[in-house]
C-alpha cells in the first residue's frame, strides 16, 4: 500500500527540480510536398484541394469512351485489426465532416469483415468504390484465403460474397464487371516493427507474391503512427518529421517490397469524437496515389485494347 500511496500522491513540483532539457532543433522532413512547406504549409483547407484533385482526376480518365469504366475500384486488404475498416470509415468521416462509421471495425482477434462488402464514395469521391474483404489471419482456415484475392481482382466475386476460409466452393467464369483497379494494403505501426507476426508475414508476403502477377498496382497505408510517435500523436503536422514515423515507413516498403513512394502514413478516426481537418491531409494523400494508380491502371487498358484493335485490323487489310 505505501508504494501505490507514493505513486498515487507523487510531488508534482518534482519536474521543476529537474534538468532542464535542451531545445530540439528542427528537423528536415524526411518526405517533402512543396504545398506543405514553408510559410504557407499545412493549412486547414488544403484537404479540400486534394478531393478536388482526386476528384478532376478520376472524371478526366472515366469520360474516356474506351476506358470501360465508371468507377475506380480500390480493395482495401490488411491482417487482422490492421485498420483496413477504419481507414474507409475515416474516408467517410472526411467526407460527412463528422465522425461516422460504415464499415464494422473493432478490436476482435478474428475479423469484422466477413462479407465482400463495397462503400461508394460520395460528394467529390462519388466515382471511387472502396472494396472491404475478410481480414489475413495467422491461423490455417482462418481469414481470406489468396484464391479469394484473386478473385475480387478479376471481378468475380458479386457483393456480399460470404468469405468462408474451410470451404473449397468457390465461383468460377461468373464475372460481375467490378474489377478491381489498386489495391491499398494496410498495416499497423507497432506491428511492422516486429516485422508482423511471422505467419501473417508469411501469408502476406504469399498474396504479394500473387499480386504481383496482375497489371494492378498498390500502395501500403501504415496505420497508427500515433503509438509510435508521441510528437506526432500530439501534432500530426510532425509527421513527415519524426524519425519513428519514417522508420515504420521503410519497414513496411521492405516487408511489401515495394518503393517508398508507395508507402503513406496515416492516422485513422478511432477514437476522436471530433474532424481535425489537419489528420485528413495525410489520409487523402493516400487515397489519392492509389487513385493515381487505379487511373493509371485504366488507361493502360484501355491503350492496351486499343493496340490490339488496330493490330487485328492491320492483319484484316492484309
Amino acid at each position: 500500500m505505501a508504494t501505490s500511496k507514493q505513486k498515487l500522491f507523487k510531488n508534482p513540483f518534482a519536474s521543476l527540480r529537474s534538468k532542464k532539457k535542451e531545445p530540439i532543433e528542427p528537423v528536415e522532413p524526411w518526405r517533402v510536398y512543396k504545398e506543405l512547406t514553408g510559410e504557407h504549409g499545412w493549412q486547414k483547407e488544403y484537404y479540400k484541394t486534394l478531393l478536388t484533385r482526386i476528384k478532376n482526376n478520376t472524371t478526366s480518365v472515366l469520360k474516356k469512351e474506351d476506358v470501360g469504366s465508371e468507377t475506380i475500384n480500390i480493395m482495401m486488404l490488411g491482417y487482422v485489426q490492421s485498420g483496413k475498416s477504419s481507414t474507409i470509415n475515416s474516408i467517410f468521416c472526411i467526407l460527412d465532416n463528422r465522425i461516422s462509421k460504415r464499415a464494422k471495425s473493432g478490436d476482435s482477434e478474428d475479423s469484422f469483415t466477413q462479407t465482400y462488402d463495397s462503400f461508394r464514395g460520395e460528394k467529390q469521391l462519388d466515382d471511387i468504390i472502396l472494396y472491404d474483404v475478410m481480414g489475413v489471419e495467422a491461423v490455417k482456415h482462418q481469414g481470406i484465403l489468396t484464391e479469394d484475392i484473386k478473385m475480387c481482382m478479376k471481378g468475380d466475386v458479386e457483393e456480399s460474397y460470404q468469405f468462408d476460409p474451410r470451404s473449397q466452393k468457390r465461383i468460377d467464369g461468373k464475372v460481375f464487371g467490378k474489377e478491381i483497379h489498386c489495391v491499398m494494403y494496410c498495416v499497423d505501426a507497432e506491428s511492422i516493427f516486429q516485422e508482423i507476426i511471422e505467419p501473417v508475414k508469411k501469408k502476406m508476403q504469399e498474396i504479394e507474391s500473387e499480386l504481383k502477377l496482375n497489371p494492378q498496382d498498390r500502395i501500403v497505408l501504415v496505420t497508427k503512427i500515433d503509438t509510435i510517435c508521441d510528437e506526432t500523436k500530439k501534432d500530426i503536422r510532425r509527421i513527415f518529421h519524426s524519425k519513428k514515423v519514417q522508420n515504420a515507413v521503410e519497414m513496411a516498403a521492405r516487408v511489401f517490397k515495394v518503393s517508398l513512394n508507395q508507402v503513406h502514413p496515416i492516422k485513422n478516426y478511432t477514437d476522436e469524437v471530433e474532424i481535425d481537418e489537419y489528420k485528413n491531409i495525410p489520409l487523402l494523400l493516400g487515397l489519392s496515389k492509389a487513385v493515381d494508380f487505379g487511373t493509371d491502371y485504366l488507361r493502360n487498358m484501355a491503350d492496351k485494347a486499343k493496340r490490339k484493335s488496330q493490330q487485328k485490323e492491320q492483319q484484316t487489310e492484309i
